[in-house]
């Protein structure tokens, strides 16, 4: 998880205008939704005609005079856009930098991306912003305000070399008492652990528990084993990862609350949050979310179809009509039941993965975090024939050297607490299937591991 840093979000008068932004905006008319989104619109493509090199180019080429542009036009201008490939970012990301990018205050921040290919974005004032404002909204849906404790559970990196990183016993967590936050990494959670963690989850009480599915399953199922019912969260929120019904299943049953999932991306171009009656609501004060299908047009309403998102708030680094590679199903003019006449889409589909597993039925999922900021990863992919072995097959460039491959391999073996073995196959390219591209494919699970030889999650 990208560090939390408050100087990259507290801008007070910004947060407070957003805020009362996103309460007044969920219950809007179409009408409404679709001004807003015209007016922020029309502002940004003229920002990029005039400072960002990517859009000053295809403007000129394409001969759009972006100073000209209004709410009127600016649909039809975007409209007339390419889509925009992550690769085309992720070749030459300062061409979308514009020129005058320091007045946004912009951070550059590294991502893995679902297919395992290094990609650099920035942040920058305006979409942080809009970020935590909107993640306070799904917060807000699920009963949660700030100031109230919570615990965050990935699969990721943290051992007690970790800075910052506390160890009671064999638990090792961090804490950050400011905003009364817990973090834990599900990797080291298992049963001979648990107790540790339980007593921190007693200690603590977070009322709202969030992070990945697979992450968040694992810890019900252990509380649902130890019999730990003298704590249960208010909320869960999932991100990252696709939800899957099983594991939606598991985590109610255990707490009694229901998994409200949502769908964001390190771009800061798109935000799809699930409100307690589970309908996925997109943000459109956010950005403007396409469905299109193979051939670019919108996706009819029930089908599957790629999301194309435009953020309206990142002016350090505007990305347009971006590609984002994952998929969802179209929704139609359906008012959900909870009253908010935000838009929806049917159900999330992209970003499909596998974990990896062990011969004792023991689970690793997050392996991405392991391929942050490594030079030279062009694309990766994990596959895992056996329970002791998994194959990175890497396309790389020649700054992946000796230290680049130690480091990555280091990390992946610490991913996954040393429990088994990583190899490096390099290889020209990596097959992505339309919509299905899995960053983790294992070929292993407990259910096809020998009798007697351990549990399964």
């Amino acid at each position: 998880m990208e560090e939390f840093r408050a100087g990259d979000f507290f801008y007070p008068v910004d947060l407070l205008k957003t805020h009362r932004l996103l309460r007044r905006s969920e219950r809007w008319t179409a009408a409404e939704f679709a001004a807003y989104q015209s007016t922020r619109l029309a502002a940004l493509l003229r920002h990029c005609g005039a400072h960002v090199p990517f859009y000053e180019d295809l403007f000129r080429r394409t001969g759009v005079d972006s100073s000209a542009i209004t709410a009127e036009s600016a649909r039809g201008v975007l409209a007339g856009l390419p889509l925009l490939e992550k690769e085309q970012v992720r070749h030459a990301p300062e061409a979308f930098v514009a020129r005058n990018a320091q007045t946004y205050r912009p951070r550059a921040v590294s991502t893995s991306g679902t297919t395992g290919t290094p990609l650099t974005i920035y942040w920058d004032r305006g979409s942080n912003v809009m970020e935590f404002c909107s993640i306070q909204r799904l917060w807000r849906w699920a009963g949660v305000r700030i100031g109230h404790p919570f615990l965050d559970l990935r699969s990721r990196l943290l051992s007690r070399e970790t800075p910052r990183a506390r160890v009671e016993g064999r638990a090792v967590y961090l804490y950050n008492w400011k905003a009364r936050g817990l973090e834990f990494s599900s990797d080291l959670m298992d049963d001979a652990s648990f107790d540790e963690y339980a007593a921190l989850l007693r200690r603590h009480r977070p009322r709202l528990v969030r992070g990945h599915p697979q992450a968040i399953q694992h810890l019900a199922t252990l509380a649902r084993r130890h019999g730990l019912d003298d704590w249960r969260p208010r909320a869960v929120t999932t991100a990252s990862e696709a939800l899957h019904a099983f594991q939606r299943q598991e985590i109610e049953a255990a707490w009694g609350v229901p998994v409200q999932d949502s769908y964001g991306l390190k771009e800061h171009n798109v935000f799809i949050a699930q409100c307690r009656d589970r309908s996925y609501h997109v943000s459109p004060e956010y950005g403007i979310c396409e469905v299109l299908d193979d051939d670019g047009r919108p996706a009819a309403p029930g089908t599957e179809g790629w999301i194309v998102a435009t953020g309206l708030h990142n002016y350090a680094q505007p990305l347009l009509r971006y590609n984002t590679q994952d998929r969802a199903v179209a929704g139609g003019n359906a008012v959900c039941a909870c009253g908010r006449t935000l838009p929806m889409v049917d159900r999330l589909v992209g970003r499909i993965d596998d974990c990896l597993y062990t011969a004792d039925g023991r689970r690793f999922s997050g392996l991405s975090f392991a391929f942050f900021d490594r030079r030279g990863v062009v694309k990766a992919r994990i596959v895992q024939d056996r329970f002791d072995l998994a194959t990175v097959e890497l396309v790389a460039t020649d700054a992946f050297d000796i230290a680049e491959r130690a480091a990555l391999l280091d990390a992946l073996s610490r991913k996954v607490n040393h429990s088994l073995r990583f190899e490096i196959r390099p290889v020209e390219t990596i097959e992505q299937p339309a919509g299905k591209y899995k960053f983790v494919v294992s070929r292993v699970s407990p259910s096809h591991q020998p009798a007697g030889t351990g549990r399964a999650d």
